[in-house]
């Protein structure tokens, strides 16, 4: 996961507000996760993810969050990915 970084003009303020936005959906993965839905569990943990740099504190824990929810979809290859970029 992790999509390319621009460095453009409006680089910093989207990172910041990306990072701003993650333990949002992380927390609404969280909650989908513990309710059963984990289509929409899947769905945000790993938009959540997204939005990290890959070397913030939170990502581990949602991408390993991401992959179960995954898992629990049958999307097999996908939860590995999430898995190995845990690590």
């Amino acid at each position: 996961s992790g999509r390319g970084r621009d460095t453009g003009p409006g680089a910093a303020p989207a990172r910041q507000l990306g990072e701003a936005a993650a333990p949002r959906l992380g927390g609404a993965g969280s909650r989908a996760l513990a309710r059963g839905d984990v289509h929409a569990a899947a769905n945000l943990l790993g938009r959540a993810a997204e939005l990290l740099p890959p070397d913030h504190a939170d990502r581990p824990s949602v991408l390993l969050r991401a992959g179960a929810a995954l898992h629990e979809v049958g999307e097999f290859d996908r939860a590995i990915e999430a898995y190995e970029a845990s690590t």
